[in-house]
């Protein structure tokens, strides 16, 4: 059996809420890039955080807590809330004021709720994903015809053929997923093969006809309802000279009129010329068609890409209408056939409702073939398993009554229907099925013989077994789905993906193995291998369902095109995603990477949901250095000397800021700004301001030995709440910290001055340190402050007060202090200050005697329970819920 199978030849967003109103002045506060003098009134917003009022002050004079970097005019007191104002326009205005008209409530929509510009990326992707899908339609368009006989193959491009080649693939793949499936419909069938064994038993084919005579009479003796023979009898064999049926025919044709119950197939084919089409049917010789009870169709059309995966039920052929050869066998089997004329059974066939064994009429889904002026209608193969399914008895057996019986005929074939075929490889009518695993050590069989395939199909029949596939709206429907499907699940794993990743590349930055860092980067290879395996989960569970649905409920789900489809658009997904990803990434790097350590700065990138930029109230803590000796210097000295000579300088301090978690806010000519604490909050972060003044102080007394440039510097330290963020204008803004709590650093770091000291921290600083250097306290007036504030004098580390005799040249040491003898005297022991000569008043008790000559001792280290509330304040103000 060819494509066109024969018989066995004999011959062969939304805006922001209102602020409040009734706004308390803010004092000290920075707002757009300018630093409010003390006593500056503004209104500033205020907002609610966690359902309570922020208004932490961030100065002991200031009340509310600015949220928003906005100046707002003074305005008069509102009279209560919006709405209360429509409703109740409240107490008349002044007489010398305009009434002003009433407020129009704008109509509020759902679009109006949605971020359209913080989403573009998200639009960007599903509209891509649409473009992607539209473009499969033309061609799953015509996949739709596919079971079109005369459909034009120029259609099928050379992209395309290989696509339609992988979706039948995937339908074989079906079958071998689903395994063999057992019926009581093949025990009612069996096979009399024309195979090797029987080839070498006997002679050459064609062999005589009086023994195919001989095989119907044991058959039909042995009980079989059905006889049905593939084989090809279309033309006379050694008829005699006046064109009569030889002895061998006779004896055929009179077993097949015994019988009453023999098929005979009649082949189909066709042959297409460039203007038309031409098709021929192959009929029994008259005399043997005339012992059967019709014209048994026998075709099976080759799909586009060579497979076999149809089976003709019914036709009309040359202004005919016929059955196929399974359909009539089955129909025998039923006693569907009544007369000549086979009434019951053209019925079911013109119904497509074909009555099963369990008594329930199946509904056939038909496909349509027009080839020509002939008309054939279809349904899809339900193979059972592999080759060798249904139980084959060889032909050289059946035939030798000396080796089985009658009795072992009735055995094997009684109340059956026994299809009589070729099984041999030499004739060739074999065809490519699903792959099923054999059991045998041959391995897997992927072909089965023609015989079999109309075994197959009677057997569907009988146990009312068909595969349906989906409608063409249907098709287009899971096309376009799944590949939306495919992108939004790309989308909504974005976010997590992006920390995961950047989360892994500071975790291996951080690695070490043998004792050695980690080398390169994974960030990429962590975020594409996360993406890979998550965008392959949709195909999998795709085509997972696709499996059960033919497995359980013999139904075709297309999947070749969504799948592609939706792996394209994940694909570009993907790309895009990683071009925002890096663009994030670098903008983030812009923002930060001069400003903090690159290990920060990863930790920065590892919080991809986190807007470090977004302005916010932070608890850190400032420190500010500046130079003695700087401007003497500059002055005295070229200005490359002096450019050399600063950028010396600061590649020593910038590297030590960093190594404790300090961020650099800026440079101010020889000065140097920075904070801890923000934006990677942290609850020690005075511990470490600290340590880190006395490291810089001892990296600037090396600078001055090993260069000899007499730079000294003073330090200011505060801890306090701050606004951090981005401040600036639309075109112009740098990531920098404002409040109080900088201006008092700062204020700190020019106190040094009046004390000859050369670090200065605030109360607030020391005790949240716990103990962590030597310091001794003072009280003095700083500039902006109402009353005294209490500070601490750092002589060195822990345990180290001597420490700061290497800072700067104490009186009376071998060289004159670098402030000069008339500059403002410095405080040493046993000495009382002059107050006239500074601006603060000291509130030391006067020393004895004994104690001047005692070295000054740190204050004794805070109790557990003040450093616990030390850190549990800084880490709430870091906390992001309390961010405004």
């Amino acid at each position: 059996m060819s494509a066109a199978h024969d018989p066995l030849p004999d011959t062969n967003q939304a805006s922001p809420p209102h602020p409040p109103q009734d706004a308390a002045p803010y004092d000290g506060m920075a707002h757009n890039g300018t630093i409010n003098e003390p006593g500056t009134a503004k209104n500033i917003d205020s907002a609610e955080t966690n359902g309570a009022s922020a208004t932490n002050a961030l100065s002991t004079n200031a009340t509310p807590t600015p949220t928003a970097l906005e100046v707002r005019p003074p305005e008069k007191e509102a009279h209560g809330s919006l709405q209360s104002t429509l409703d109740d326009p409240g107490p008349p205005l002044d007489d010398d004021e305009p009434e002003l008209p009433p407020l129009e409530v704008p109509r509020f929509s759902l679009l109006d709720r949605f971020d359209w510009r913080a989403r573009r990326i998200e639009l960007s992707v599903v509209a891509l994903s649409l473009l992607i899908a539209l473009a499969f339609v033309p061609q799953l368009l015509n996949f739709a015809r596919r079971d079109d006989y005369t459909r034009d193959t120029l259609a099928l491009a050379l992209l395309w053929q290989p696509v339609e080649a992988a979706e039948y693939r995937l339908y074989d793949a079906r079958f071998t997923a689903r395994g063999k499936v057992t019926s009581p419909a093949i025990d009612k069938i069996a096979i009399v093969a024309i195979d090797q064994y029987s080839i070498n038993n006997l002679r050459e084919w064609p062999w005589p006809r009086d023994w195919h005579a001989k095989i119907v009479r044991r058959l039909k003796k042995a009980g079989a309802r059905v006889i049905a023979l593939d084989i090809n009898f279309k033309d006379r064999q050694n008829p005699g000279a006046d064109g009569s049926l030889s002895p061998a025919d006779l004896a055929l044709v009179k077993a097949a009129e015994d019988a009453g119950n023999v098929l005979i197939s009649s082949g189909f084919r066709s042959q297409r010329s460039d203007d038309s089409i031409l098709n021929e049917l192959s009929t029994p010789f008259d005399e043997l068609d005339s012992a059967t009870p019709d014209i048994a169709l026998n075709f099976v059309p080759p799909s586009s890409d060579g497979g076999h995966r149809l089976y003709v039920v019914r036709g009309h052929v040359s202004g005919a209408d016929l059955g196929s050869f399974g359909a009539l066998a089955a129909a025998q089997y039923q006693k569907l056939l009544d007369g000549n004329e086979n009434t019951r059974f053209y019925s079911v066939l013109k119904k497509a409702q074909w009555p099963a064994l369990d008594g329930q009429a199946q509904p056939i889904p038909l496909t349509s073939m027009k080839i020509g002026d002939d008309r054939l209608d279809l349904t899809r193969i339900f193979y059972w398993g592999p080759s060798g399914t249904f139980k084959t008895h060889p032909y050289a057996n059946v035939l030798n009554e000396d080796l089985w019986s009658d009795a072992e005929l009735k055995k094997r074939f009684n109340n059956k229907i026994v299809y009589v075929g070729a099984t041999a490889d030499i004739f060739k009518d074999l065809f490519p099925m699903p792959t099923f695993q054999s059991g045998t050590l041959e391995g897997t069989a992927s072909q089965i013989s023609g015989v079999e395939l109309h075994a197959t199909a009677t057997a569907q029949l009988l146990e009312g077994q068909f595969i349906r596939s989906q409608s063409t709206q249907s098709t287009l429907v899971t096309l376009f789905g799944f590949t939306l499907l495919s992108s939004l699940w790309i989308i909504s794993f974005r976010e997590w993906v992006s920390r995961m990743a950047r989360v892994a590349q500071v975790r291996w930055a951080k690695a070490k193995y043998f004792g050695r860092e980690m080398p390169g980067r994974i960030h990429g290879v962590v975020w594409f291998g996360a993406f890979a395996v998550l965008s392959a989960l949709p195909s999998i569970l795709f085509w997972q369902f696709a499996v059960w649905l033919f497995a359980r409920h013999n139904f075709w789900l297309v999947t070749i095109y969504p799948l592609l489809a939706g792996a394209l658009s994940s694909g570009l997904a993907l790309l895009m995603l990683f071009v925002v990803e890096s663009g994030e990434r670098r903008k983030t790097m812009s923002h930060f990477a001069r400003q903090v350590s690159p290990d920060v700065l990863e930790e920065i990138l590892s919080r991809p949901e986190e807007d470090f930029v977004r302005p916010r109230r932070c608890h850190i803590t400032v420190l500010f250095s500046d130079l003695e000796g700087f401007t003497s210097y500059s002055e005295t000295h070229e200005p490359e000397e002096v450019v050399e000579a600063m950028n010396n300088y600061m590649n020593r301090m910038v590297p030590i800021v960093e190594s404790h978690g300090g961020s650099i806010d800026k440079f101010i000519g020889d000065a140097i700004m920075a904070f801890f604490g923000a934006p990677i909050p942290r609850y020690d972060h005075p511990a470490q301001a600290l340590l880190c003044a006395v490291a810089l102080q001892e990296e600037c007394a090396r600078f001055r030995e090993e260069t000899g440039i007499p730079f000294y510097m003073r330090i200011g330290v505060h801890s306090g709440e701050c606004i951090y963020g981005e401040i600036g204008s639309l075109g112009r803004a740098n990531i920098t910290v404002l409040g109080d709590t900088v201006n008092l650093a700062s204020r700190l770091e020019s106190k040094n001055k009046d004390f000859g000291s050369w670090i200065m921290c605030s109360s607030d600083t020391y005790f949240a340190a716990s103990g962590v250097v030597e310091a001794s306290p003072i009280s003095t007036g700083i500039k902006g402050k109402s009353q005294e504030v209490e500070v601490f004098l750092v002589r060195g580390s822990s345990g180290q007060p001597e420490q700061e005799k290497s800072w700067g040249r104490l009186e009376g040491g071998p060289d004159v202090r670098a402030l000069g003898e008339n500059e403002a005297p410095a405080l040493r022991q046993g000495e009382e200050p002059d107050d006239s000569t500074t601006d603060g008043v000291l509130s030391l008790p006067p020393q004895t005697p004994d104690e001047a000559d005692q070295p000054l001792l740190a204050l004794p280290a805070a109790s557990a329970a003040t450093i616990q509330n030390a850190k549990d304040k800084a880490l709430q103000s870091n906390a992001p819920n309390n961010a405004p």
